[in-house]
C-alpha cells in the first residue's frame, strides 16, 4: 500500500489545471494515470485487509505465537535444503499416519519445525478448541472413566497436541512452499492445537484419532469432525499465505 500511496502523492504533485481543448491529450493521460493510482490503492487496501483476516485466524490472543529470530534462523537453514517444488504425496496416511521419511529432503526442515511446534504449554493461557487446560483429576474424555493425572512438576498431565498432525501438514499442498516465519505460525496457530491427556497423545501419535482403539466412540467420532474441520481451515489458510507471498 506504501507503493500505491507514494504514486498518488507524485501524481497530485503534478500540473493538474489543463487548457482544453489544446491540451486535451495530457488532462486524458493525467486522468488515466489517476484512474489507475486509486484501482492500485484499492487493491493495496484489499490485499491487507485479507492479511489482516489471515493472522488473525493464525494468531490467537492465548497463545504466545510470535516467531523468534533464532526459530526463523533455524527453519531458514533448513528449508534451504529442500529442492525449490519439492512435495510429498497427499493424501496418504491411513492407520499408520502420516510421517517424513528419514531420506526425504524435507526430513531436518520436519525436525527443526516439529522441535519448536506445538510451542511450551506453559505459554498457553487461553482455551484450545474451546476448552482451558484440563486440570488434575478432570474427566480424561478420550477414555470411560479415566482422569487427567499429574505431571512430573505436579501439573496436569496433558499435553498440546496439533488437531491434523505436523507430519500431515508437510504433506500438504504448498506447505513446503511457505516462508519460515508462515510455516512457524501455522503449525502453531492455536486453530489447529488442543489438549490431550498424556495417555490419548500417546496412543494419537501422527494419525487421526479415528484409528485409535479402545477409546470413547462419542469422542472419538468428535475428534474426526474436529479434524476435518481443521484440515479443511489448514489447507485454505495455506493457499492465502502463498498468495500474500505472491506465490510459492
Amino acid at each position: 500500500m506504501q507503493r500505491a500511496d507514494q504514486g498518488i502523492v507524485r501524481h497530485n504533485a503534478q500540473r493538474n489545471l489543463f487548457e482544453l481543448p489544446r491540451e486535451q491529450a495530457a488532462y486524458n493521460a493525467y486522468n488515466a494515470e489517476a484512474n489507475t493510482l486509486n484501482q492500485q490503492l484499492a487493491t493495496a487496501k484489499a490485499n491487507l485487509r485479507r492479511c489482516l483476516d489471515v493472522l488473525q485466524r493464525i494468531v490467537d490472543p492465548g497463545l504466545l505465537s510470535q516467531v523468534t529470530p533464532r526459530q526463523i534462523e533455524r527453519t531458514t537453514a533448513a528449508k534451504n535444503k529442500v529442492p525449490q517444488g519439492y512435495t510429498l504425496p497427499y493424501p496418504a496416511g491411513g492407520k499408520q499416519g502420516y510421517a517424513v521419511p528419514t531420506d526425504s529432503p524435507a526430513r531436518e526442515l520436519y525436525k527443526v519445525v516439529r522441535s519448536i511446534s506445538p510451542p511450551s504449554k506453559s505459554k498457553v493461557t487461553g482455551p484450545l478448541q474451546g476448552q482451558l487446560r484440563p486440570a488434575v483429576n478432570d474427566p480424561d474424555q478420550a477414555y470411560p472413566g479415566g482422569r487427567v493425572g499429574k505431571d512430573a512438576k505436579g501439573g496436569s498431565a496433558v499435553s498440546l497436541d496439533h488437531v491434523v498432525s505436523l507430519a500431515e501438514m508437510f504433506h500438504m499442498p504448498g506447505f513446503l512452499g511457505l516462508t519460515p516465519e508462515n510455516m512457524i505460525m501455522l503449525a502453531n496457530a492455536a486453530a489447529g492445537l488442543q489438549w490431550l491427556t498424556f495417555t490419548a497423545n500417546r496412543a494419537k501419535q501422527s494419525r487421526s484419532a479415528g484409528d485409535i482403539l479402545g477409546v470413547d466412540p462419542n469422542w472419538q467420532a468428535a475428534q474426526v469432525a474436529l479434524e476435518d474441520q481443521v484440515r479443511s481451515q489448514l489447507l485454505r489458510l495455506i493457499q492465502d499465505l502463498l498468495e500474500l507471498q505472491g506465490g510459492p
